[in-house]
């Protein structure tokens, strides 16, 4: 195990120095036991400080031997100092939504011993920093740091006080596994954009890189997340003189969706999106997939529809409508059918 020396300086003995890493990793440490050679690599190491590599003895089930027999291997080690990185970064931003969006940090060159944060600050707060960008970057990380070691310090009062470098090596983000990883940020403002901004960082607060940043803009409040698709499929009755029309309701992120049909005469004729939502509602027809509708060749049929997302915010109001032309309907079979193209209209308000 590879641990900082200082955790040790009130340790008088090798049996203290055992028991308080046994405490420390509230008596489990399975993972780091080795019955054999053992090559081991250790990431997230604090540059420039002062560590122990230790290796002692342990009983089959995990539990160090704290017996007569000790044997404590304490070999000293010290990190290099932090350098510069030419790793070079890239942010993507997708799903975004009102109040989440997810991240994905890609990187170009030797990454895999790197280590990194992201962040981000509003649109309005990064104008507002004067002079050099990258400064001010700094400084927003650094305050967003230290806001979460006094965080970390609050809510564990018995543990001990965790230094900011030592939050850093736990906290930092790393080449092997961190990146090309969809993570998700949550906590955001509806309708406000932002700057996402990336540094290659070290867990002495060195920072490596410039920054990378990308902007993106989450979804306002007041648009819906659902949306509403339609593909429409005839089949011919010839012998019926009619058509039957299968009309696909495709809502996405909806958690519910309404469709109404007329045939022959439009019932809803010159009414408000506002109205239709409500006449939608009060319908009996069911939420599905797809809805079945019948028109005598000649005849008009009417439709609408209109989704609402998990908020209850809705999609526009549709209004399909479509003809069967009079002598042969729209022509198809009613086996396989046929996808047809109806008019659609968004109601205003």
């Amino acid at each position: 195990m590879m641990e900082l020396q200082e955790y040790f300086a009130d340790a008088k003995s090798d049996a203290e120095i055992i028991q308080t890493i046994y405490d420390a990793y509230n008596q489990n440490i399975t993972k780091y036991l080795y019955a054999d050679v053992a090559n081991v690599s250790f990431g997230g190491l604090i540059p420039n400080d002062k560590y122990y590599l230790l290796i002692f003895a342990c009983n089959p089930d995990g539990s160090p031997k704290l017996d007569d027999k000790i044997n404590l291997k304490k070999v000293e080690v010290n990190t290099s100092p932090a350098v510069m990185s030419s790793v070079q970064y890239e942010l993507s931003v997708s799903s975004i939504a009102k109040i989440d969006a997810m991240v994905t940090v890609r990187a170009d060159g030797n990454y895999e011993n790197e280590t990194f944060l992201f962040n981000y600050i509003t649109k309005a707060e990064y104008d507002a920093i004067s002079g050099d960008k990258t400064a001010g970057l700094k400084a927003h990380m650094d305050a967003f740091i230290d806001a979460r070691v006094k965080d970390w310090n609050d809510s564990h009062p018995n543990s001990g006080v965790m230094t900011r470098k030592e939050f850093l090596s736990r906290a930092l983000m790393n080449g092997k596994e961190d990146l090309f990883v969809p993570i998700e940020i949550g906590g955001l403002t509806p309708g406000t954009t932002y700057y996402l901004y990336v540094f290659g960082l070290k867990a002495d607060g060195t920072y490596t890189t410039e920054p990378v940043t990308t902007q993106f803009t989450t979804v306002a409040d007041q648009v819906t997340l659902a949306s509403l698709e339609f593909i429409v499929m005839s089949y011919g009755y010839p012998e019926e003189n009619r058509d039957m029309y299968r009309v696909w309701t495709y809502a996405n992120n909806s958690k519910e969706h309404y469709f109404q049909s007329f045939v022959g005469e439009d019932e809803w004729a010159g009414k408000t999106a506002s109205e239709v939502r409500e006449l939608l509602k009060a319908s009996k027809w069911p939420s599905s997939s797809s809805y079945k509708v019948d028109a005598q060749f000649g005849q008009t049929w009417y439709g609408y529809s209109v989704a609402y997302d998990e908020a209850g915010i809705p999609t526009k109001v549709y209004k399909l409508w479509h003809t069967s032309p009079a002598d042969t309907g729209d022509g198809f079979n009613n086996m396989t059918g046929g996808t047809i193209t109806v008019d659609i209209e968004e109601l205003s308000e």
